[in-house]
Parts: structure tokens; sequence; C-alpha cells
């Protein structure tokens, strides 16, 4: 799993996801499937390619977009 630190991490994050594309990322982070309460990898969501900056923030708390939705919640952290 992609691990960001600081703002600057996060920042390598979304460059590298960008050049890469967003198939890619989904292949880099696919271990996050099937795990804690059924959660399947973000980034290979019903919802398509959504922006890196629906969930992770750089000068704020990062959030799971999916739990404005989908109940019961998903226990994830996000970074």
């Amino acid at each position: 799993m992609i691990r960001a630190r600081h703002t600057q991490d996060l920042t390598i994050v979304y460059v590298w996801a960008a050049m890469a594309g967003y198939t890619e990322l989904a292949k880099k982070t696919e271990k996050l499937d099937n795990i804690k309460a059924g959660i399947t990898n973000p980034h290979k969501s019903h919802i398509g390619e959504a922006r890196c900056t629906l969930c992770h923030k750089n000068h704020a708390q990062s959030v799971l977009d999916c739990n404005q939705c989908h109940l019961p919640k998903f226990d994830m952290k996000v970074p």
C-alpha cells in the first residue's frame, strides 16, 4: 500500500497516479481487497476514477469518501 507521511509524500503519490494512470494505481493498491469488514480496493471503485482529493487531504484529516454513502461504514485508515 502507498503510505504517505506528510504533504510532500502525498504530492509524490498524486503525481505518480496522474502519470502512471488510475489502473496502475489500482494494481499498486490491490492488496487492500478483502480486509476489515469486506472492504475492496477503493482505487478500483464502482464510481470510476475519483479525484484523489476526495479522500486524501494535504492540510486536513484524510477521509474515506466511500463512507458518505455506504452503511455500515468501512473501517479503513486513509493516509
